[in-house]
């Protein structure tokens, strides 16, 4: 039951994400965006099910990812605040079934742009975005 509680509550975050990189889709961030996502895909240790790239201030950020079960994870998520630099450092363990939820929430004092998220699982290593608007 709260495997499932967690996916309706990914999916629930991750809607407006998708209705915004709908309106977006022809910016330059949204090229980006691509980008990096087809890289995040061709890593065979690390998959990315879920994000939600578009985050607006005061609201949560989700991550959902697919590693090998029980895998030790560290997300780093870079982010600005008056123009300084600032990491937020999660350690978190898959399950059983590979799967992982990384959710945050982005300050109100965070200043728009678009940032990294590193993910380290094991030997794997991958690098995908989230804007803030």
């Amino acid at each position: 039951m709260k495997r499932i509680l967690s996916y309706l509550l990914a999916i629930t975050l991750l809607l407006p994400g998708f209705i915004n990189y709908k309106a977006l889709k022809s910016g330059s961030i949204d090229v980006a965006n691509r980008q990096i996502n087809l890289q995040a895909q061709t890593d065979g240790g690390i998959e990315i099910v879920a994000r939600r790239p578009y985050i607006r201030r005061g609201e949560i950020g989700v991550l959902a990812i697919r590693v090998a079960p029980g895998s030790n994870c560290r997300i780093i998520a870079s982010y600005k605040i008056n123009g300084r630099d600032y990491s937020s450092v999660r350690n978190l363990v898959a399950g059983k079934d590979g799967n992982l939820l990384c959710t945050w929430k982005v300050d109100e004092k965070t200043d728009t742009g678009t940032y990294n998220i590193e993910i380290t699982c094991g030997a794997s290593r991958l690098v995908t975005t989230y804007s803030v608007q």
